[in-house]
């Protein structure tokens, strides 16, 4: 079975959610290193959801999700 995207309004939330977590975390703290980004696309490769760049299930592309250190996988695997 061919997987898409969330809906335009389930990104909206997530952004929502991105946004506030951003707010949270302060501007010092935002970039993650290059170390754990490659840990992080290492697992999302793995992934059930991966699909080329980007996850099914949250609808990001991973490689730039990935390198803000305060978002996390929507599954919880990083």
């Amino acid at each position: 079975m061919k997987q898409f995207p969330p809906l335009t309004d389930q990104i909206a939330s997530l952004m929502a959610d991105t946004k506030k977590i951003f707010d949270e975390s302060g501007i010092n703290d935002i970039l993650s290193t290059a170390e754990l980004v490659e840990q992080r696309l290492k697992i999302c490769g793995m992934c059930e959801h991966w699909h080329g760049s980007r996850c099914m299930k949250c609808g990001c592309f991973m490689e730039t999700k990935a390198r803000f250190k305060a978002l996390k996988c929507p599954i919880g695997k990083w």
